[in-house]
């Protein structure tokens, strides 16, 4: 599917710059505007960005607005092709165009115009011609077969369908022929399956069973399990740890009575006084024995001046030094009974702290995560015990599963035969019309098959094909009367004959009046378009009605509009210069100083 989505164009014909228009948000648009203002351009405009070309044989040098001297024209458009989003620009100066293609946004273009024109076309698949015949039709040029002679709308037959390519050989109506044989015994192969599985299985009873209710699976069992396997698995371990703490807690007893008797009395006096005062008595000493040593060993003269020493004096000095020798000894035993006791104390103060760190250290890192012994024997009985419990709620979690499983199987099934049922005989009923179809198709290619040839093909596929032109005529004729009117042709020897039908009545389309005429015109326009549509390669979602409005009364326009909302794959612009509808979304066209600007 190709759809044209929004065209921009600034300067073109009798536009100024920046215009837009999108082509695919409503299923009909009125494009309004005064005669003149430049409303039928924009197919031209359209025609111009995609083939380089209008149907109206616009030259080059016409195209840009003639207000608007020296000015460059632009125009753009973006489109969807099959899921593909694709942009195409042209602006062209003088005889210098620029292109722009891309696709998802990567540039795709060519290094020239031509070759990227080219590349545009082939996505389109279509020529030009067959374009401007799907997306442009005015209420004149494409309905002059209706009142031509024979021959003409003969030829205009030939063009629209498609005739002038038609030369293939008996071989390849026979392909076609068997092929549509195949899909014929398909589709009776496949009425004869539907209605053998409806036969067989309508006599089944469609009783559904009910669901039993499921236990809960055994999670909290599952894992008193496991820490029991855990438990066994490490008994050795915790049993040490047990071990450990008793004897931890032993530990922790004895220090606490250690530390229960309190902390020792400090020394009346400090070791370091003890020791200090120790060092001056020694002193003393040590100076007293020198002094002594020295009156000893003096003898009856002075060593140094010769002079005569005084035993008098040597005897006092002497009795002197023993008399603080005599205290020294007295402070000394003193000063060692105040070492030994301080010494004492300090020794059970240490102790104490010691003791008190230690029960520090024993409270803190005693471990009473496991405080008992782990009898494996025990543990293991409650092991089985346990497995066994699981054992029995899996298994009729398992027999739950599989009551439930097996109904609803069944109620699957019983839902599925109902479901398939309706499928079936709604398939049946499609199927069966497309038997009737493929039967239909199988006997007029028989028919061709037998009297195919170069001349009869052709009046063949005319007689056979312009039915279906005249069935879709008709479908939007009598929606356009209220079924007042319909058109047949008539296939006479070589001739093909238009004959409209008021009610029973046959009466000459020049019998019409503006109005009636209109309505037959406008049905077969749209017909038409529908039938070229469906034989393109690619349909297209544009399509432009060009002042067919003029000669219709408001019944008619409204008849129209309604006809067009239900035409799903189209998107119509109604071209007119007076007529709206309140309902329908509409576009102006307005023209301000000789430049027109299309308007929300």
């Amino acid at each position: 599917m190709l759809t044209l989505k929004t065209l921009y164009w600034s300067n073109c014909f009798s536009y100024g710059p920046d215009n837009e228009i999108s082509l695919n948000s409503s299923r009909v648009t009125q494009l309004i505007g005064a005669n003149g203002h430049g409303k039928s351009s924009i197919p031209l405009i359209l025609q111009e960005v995609l083939y380089n070309k209008n149907s109206k044989g616009t030259k080059k040098a016409d195209v840009p607005n003639r207000n608007l001297p020296g000015t460059p024209y632009s125009i753009a458009i973006d489109f969807d092709l099959d899921g593909s989003e694709y942009f195409f620009s042209i602006v062209r100066k003088g005889a210098t165009t620029k292109t722009e293609l891309l696709q998802n946004g990567e540039d795709i273009g060519a290094h020239t115009a031509t070759a990227t024109y080219k590349q545009v076309a082939e996505l389109l698949g279509m020529d030009f011609t067959t374009f401007c015949q799907l997306v442009y039709q005015s209420a004149n040029s494409s309905l002059e077969f209706l009142t031509a002679t024979d021959t003409t709308r003969k030829k205009f037959l030939i063009s629209l369908l498609n005739l002038g390519e038609y030369s293939e050989e008996e071989n390849l109506i026979k392909k076609v022929f068997g092929s549509a044989n195949l899909k014929l015994a398909a589709a009776e192969s496949s009425v004869e399956t539907i209605t053998a599985w409806l036969d067989k299985n309508l006599t089944i009873s469609t009783e559904t069973k009910e669901l039993v209710e499921v236990l809960e699976q055994p999670n909290s069992e599952r894992e008193e399990l496991a820490n029991l396997k855990h438990a066994v698995l490490n008994a050795n371990t915790t049993n040490a740890k047990v071990k450990k703490y008793k004897s931890d807690l032993d530990k922790l007893e004895q220090v606490r009575n250690k530390v229960a008797f309190g902390r020792p009395p400090d020394p009346e006096v400090s070791l370091n006084e003890v020791m200090e005062k120790k060092g001056k008595v020694q002193a003393i000493k040590s100076n007293a024995l020198s002094m002594r040593k020295k009156m000893l060993d003096l003898g009856d003269s002075c060593p140094t001046c010769l002079s005569k020493v005084d035993t008098t004096w040597v005897q006092q000095t002497l009795a002197t030094q023993s008399n603080i020798l005599e205290k020294c000894t007295e402070k000394e035993a003193d000063l060692m009974e105040l070492q030994q006791k301080a010494e004492l104390l300090l020794v059970d103060i240490k102790a104490f702290e010691s003791y008190s760190r230690e029960l520090d250290r024993l409270e803190k890192s005693i471990d009473d995560s496991v405080t008992e012994e782990v009898s494996v024997d025990d543990v293991s009985s409650k092991i089985s015990a346990m497995q066994s419990k699981i054992r029995n709620v899996e298994e009729a979690i398992k027999s739950s599963e599989e009551l439930n499983r097996a109904a609803t199987s069944h109620n699957d099934n019983i839902k599925f035969i109902i479901e398939q049922t309706d499928k079936y005989k709604e398939e049946l009923s499609v199927r069966s019309a497309e038997l009737e179809v493929l039967q239909r198709q199988v006997a007029r290619l028989g028919i061709l098959k037998r009297a195919f040839s170069t001349k009869g093909l052709v009046a063949y596929k005319i007689e056979a094909m312009i039915k279906d032109l005249e069935v879709l005529i008709n479908k939007y004729l009598v929606e356009m009367s209220d079924g007042r009117f319909s058109l047949a042709f008539v296939v006479a020897g070589d001739k093909l004959n238009v004959d409209i039908l008021d009610g029973s009545s046959s009466i000459s389309i020049s019998a019409l009046s503006s109005g009636e005429l209109a309505r037959v015109n406008i049905a077969t326009l749209l017909a038409i378009r529908k039938l070229m549509n469906t034989l393109s390669n690619t349909k297209l979602n544009l399509l432009f009605l060009d002042e067919v409005t003029s000669v219709l009364d408001e019944e008619g326009r409204e008849r129209l509009v309604e006809v067009l909302n239900k035409e799903t794959d189209i998107n119509a612009f109604i071209v007119s210069h007076g007529w709206q509808h309140p309902l329908v979304d509409r576009v102006d066209v307005v023209k301000t100083d000789k430049i027109s600007k299309v308007v929300y």
